[in-house]
């Protein structure tokens, strides 16, 4: 059985040509190409499938819901102490 093994892995003469001493980036290489490689596929990750221009007006009316929104919560912040009050005789 192990003479059968043998003829897949080659001889040992194959398998030391490999060489031993392969240069191998510093820690501080390996976490940056790191974390450009992970904002490189968050930004691949946002526009996926979703066209420029309907993108931009996807933003363009969230951005106009959420001013709307603060200009409600302001008004009736402001309701809340000044204008008409009930009065019940």
């Amino acid at each position: 059985m192990g003479s059968l093994l043998d003829c897949f892995r080659g001889s040992n003469a194959q398998q030391n040509h490999r060489p031993q001493n392969i240069p191998t980036p510093d820690l501080d290489s390996r976490r940056q190409a790191a974390a450009e490689a992970a904002n490189r596929r968050l930004e691949q990750m946002e526009s996926r499938g979703v066209n420029t221009d309907e993108f931009q007006r996807l933003k363009q009316r969230q951005a106009e819901q959420e001013r709307l929104q603060q200009q409600h919560d302001k008004l009736s912040k402001q309701g809340a102490t000044d204008g008409l009050r009930w009065q019940i005789n």
